[in-house]
């Protein structure tokens, strides 16, 4: 077989490849389907978003990483979340079904008030975990008050109190 006849067999696949891929590329596609929102929009809302994770670092180190289901943030500076769950760096882990915060510490980039309901789990690092139905912490007293029905579990002590 001569090397002219081979040529021509290379430049054939190509053409017929390069007329494939085209072809391909080129045809018309089926729209993707529109996502449905199952939750009607906050007018008051400034900001709204569906389920994510924030992870903060200052400084190169890694501050807290926060995931939640749904956050809203509102023009008087307050900002609510669903499915609240933050974990600090030093392996502080607070759950809630809800949270809320208002303001900014003075300080940090951390809120100065912080209320969170539903479900709340506290988990320190020191092996202190605290059940409750609500919390709300103020950063300036550095305070975190529990009321209504509270559980508690460190080691082999565990209590319950109002």
């Amino acid at each position: 077989m001569r090397w002219q006849k081979v040529a021509r067999i290379g430049v054939a696949v190509i053409g017929i490849g390069t007329a494939v891929v085209l072809f391909v590329k080129t045809r018309d596609r089926k729209p993707n389907p529109r996502t449905i929102v199952d939750s009607a929009a906050d007018p008051a809302a400034t900001i709204q978003s569906r389920q994510g994770t924030q992870i903060r670092y200052k400084g190169g180190d890694k501050q807290l990483t926060l995931e939640y289901g749904s956050v809203k943030q509102y023009p008087d500076g307050r900002t609510g979340w669903t499915a609240f769950h933050l974990v600090m760096a030093d392996g502080t882990d607070l759950k809630g079904d809800a949270a809320e915060t208002n303001g900014k510490a003075a300080t940090t980039e951390m809120p100065n008030d912080v209320n969170l309901t539903g479900h709340v789990s506290l988990r320190t690092p020191e092996g202190v975990q605290v059940q409750a139905d609500t919390l709300h912490y103020v950063d300036a007293t550095g305070r975190a008050d529990i009321p209504g029905k509270t559980s508690f579990v460190r080691g082999r002590m565990s209590g319950t109190g109002t």
